[in-house]
């Protein structure tokens, strides 16, 4: 079941990120695909981030988003970081 925050207004902010950048990836990490179908916080909500924010938004492939560090504290990421992030 997708979260609460994938409905509404998040469908709306996030055609326009991707709108925005393109479908580009701006992540371009180790194994992107540069095809961007995903929308990724640059700066986590959890930690003070936008939640819809353009400025904290950026669009992202898959394997770029899915990669990225778990936001939850006491969680390591799950590869190297590249020098974008």
């Amino acid at each position: 079941m997708a979260q609460p925050w994938h409905r509404g207004k998040w469908q709306t902010v996030r055609k326009a990120i991707l709108k925005r950048d393109n479908h580009t990836c701006q992540i371009r990490g180790p194994q992107c695909t540069t095809h961007a179908t995903h929308v990724d916080h640059i700066l986590s909500p959890l930690r003070g981030g936008s939640w819809y924010g353009a400025h904290n938004l950026r669009a992202s492939c898959p394997p770029c988003n899915l990669t990225r560090p778990t936001h939850k504290p006491g969680t390591r990421r799950k590869t190297k970081p590249s020098r974008h992030w």
